[in-house]
């Protein structure tokens, strides 16, 4: 019951993204270098992430990417995403998982 209203939950889910920058830098180098790597994985899944359980949008203009600062002494992040339901399907995911609750309540599920 409770996957598929996540399923149906993030299947009406939206992402768009406008800004995802990151820049590392640690003062050093070879922590710099680490740093970088961990950071691009981490950005990277949670992009393949977003973009399998929910609808992804980039929009004109937008900006992502992760820079190394060998220079740097501090990393920075700047990011805009945001996430959006309507209220039509906030009610469907809602009213589906009441349905499936009064079945499985009922004992109809699993008969």
């Amino acid at each position: 019951m409770a996957s598929a209203l996540i399923a149906r939950f993030f299947g009406y889910l939206h992402t768009d993204i406008r800004r995802l920058c990151i820049s590392v830098g640690t003062g050093d180098a070879a922590k710099t270098a680490l740093s970088y790597a961990a950071v691009t994985n981490a950005c990277d899944a949670l992009l393949a992430l977003l973009d399998e359980n929910s609808t992804l949008r980039f929009h004109r203009g937008s900006e992502v990417g992760v820079y190394a600062d060998w220079l740097g002494e501090k990393s920075a992040a700047e990011i805009d995403i945001s996430l959006s339901l309507s209220i039509r399907q906030v009610l469907s995911v809602a009213l589906h998982g009441l349905v499936s609750f009064f079945k499985i309540k009922s004992g109809e599920v699993g008969q």
